[in-house]
């Protein structure tokens, strides 16, 4: 599956998504793109999403911020790694393809989707531009390094037994009443002699 199929996918699968397209953070352009067919989103506005998304992820002010950074060893490429803004018509979901730091999904929803609806198509959509672009997907929490959930734990060898087994309470005793330390004082205080 190449990348056009990818977000074309994306637009088919998820009824609120407007928008999705990848782009190039070094080579200022457009991997793939594909379009509600009612989506309002002009060129403009698609524009100015991928240059606002240039500069949250690899922008001077996030230059700056990874260089006041204490340690000093973290590396501006790849410190951002998932930005969702929200506007009074819709959501923009931006994350970087793992493996490949230089290139962003970019997806644009109706404000009818909910934030985890969401996120789960970009995470999901992320997986498969991955695999497009030959980069190993991100291992899952779960999952081993194969993409295969871990095997089953072992069940313990021997079963635990409590020595001293409590016995059934006997019917015959009626439970003591556990002291309330305030009724004296509500008795006192309320009793008019």
């Amino acid at each position: 599956m190449d990348l056009q199929e990818v977000c074309d996918g994306v637009i088919k699968e998820t009824e609120a998504v407007l928008n999705c397209l990848v782009f190039d953070l070094d080579g200022d352009r457009t991997l793939a793109s594909a379009s509600r067919p009612d989506s309002a989103l002009q060129e403009a506005e698609i524009g100015a999403a991928l240059n606002t998304g240039k500069e949250l992820f690899r922008g001077k002010y996030v230059e700056q911020f990874v260089q006041s950074l204490a340690t000093g060893l973290i590396a501006t490429r790849g410190f951002v790694r998932e930005v969702q803004i929200t506007n009074a018509h819709n959501y923009q979901f931006m994350a970087a393809v793992p493996g490949r730091d230089d290139a962003v999904l970019v997806v644009f929803t109706e404000k009818t989707l909910t934030l985890g609806l969401g996120w789960m198509a970009v995470h999901q959509t992320q997986d498969l531009l991955a695999e497009s672009l030959g980069v190993e997907p991100r291992v899952h929490e779960g999952q081993t390094g194969s993409g295969q959930a871990p095997a089953a734990p072992e069940p313990p060898t021997e079963a635990a037994v409590d020595p001293k087994p409590v016995p059934p309470p006997s019917e015959e005793a009626e439970p003591e009443p556990l002291p309330n330390p305030l009724a004296k004082r509500w008795t006192a205080r309320n009793r008019k002699d």
